[in-house]
């Protein structure tokens, strides 16, 4: 449950008050040391991965990392030794590529049944990843994507500049992408400043609320710079 009421002293609240937080998520949260909303707000990223540019299929070379946008034409998984590779066909204007996720086989459960259940055919994607070249085609080996089919959602993972979070098991990278999204829009402009005006227009320096926006979820380069 949300707090009612959002100012300063929120901050101290509990991450379980965040949505999309239960009990075992906070227990996890915890081990990486965000015990509060405050706590999430200031574990900045590790790293940037500029995505912002969308690259045609049709021009893409191997060794690439790149990003790219097209239709799921077809999907199937094969099995290579204890790996299973589900591959999705994906075109645009210029060309086609093969996506591809791989997993570690499992003997008791379909790895991929969630992933599935989002790749149909007829679907736009955004995808992040390497360019290979294996046999007759071009595979892109993802790292990260988003369906396009909620025009309303805010795109987090691609075609943007992305922050990059150390991680733990049970908390992966599009889960606190999305969970310190919130949290910035909403407790991040009740963070208190305590430089004094003069001295933070002396050094061209950016207020802290807008300073932690700028780290998490950069608009530019050079802003991230300025932010930093």
């Amino acid at each position: 449950m949300e707090p009612q009421k959002v100012n300063s002293e929120s901050l101290q609240d509990s991450i379980q008050y965040l949505k999309g937080v239960g009990p075992q998520r906070t227990k996890i949260l915890a081990t990486l040391g965000i015990n509060t909303i405050f706590d999430l707000l200031n574990y900045f990223p590790k790293d940037w991965d500029d995505r912002t540019h969308i690259r045609q299929i049709g021009t893409l070379q191997p060794g690439e990392t790149t990003t790219i946008t097209g239709t799921i034409k077809q999907v199937n998984t094969i099995r290579n030794r204890m790996l299973i590779i589900l591959r999705a066909w994906i075109a645009d204007s210029s060309g086609m590529i093969i996506a591809t996720w791989y997993r570690r086989f499992s003997y008791k459960y379909d790895v991929f049944v969630a992933l599935k259940k989002v790749l149909l055919p007829g679907r736009k994607i955004i995808i992040h990843g390497a360019v290979k070249q294996t046999h007759r085609y071009l595979e892109l080996a993802v790292s990260d994507y988003e369906l396009l089919e909620e025009p309303d959602r805010e795109n987090l993972a691609v075609g943007r500049i992305v922050p990059i979070y150390p991680l733990c098991a049970g908390v992966d990278a599009k889960y606190l992408r999305s969970l310190t999204k919130f949290a910035v829009e909403q407790y991040a402009p009740y963070l208190t400043d305590f430089l004094p005006p003069a001295l933070r227009a002396k050094y061209q320096l950016v207020p802290y609320p807008d300073a932690v926006k700028q780290i998490h979820f950069p608009e530019t380069n050079s802003i991230l710079e300025t932010a930093r």
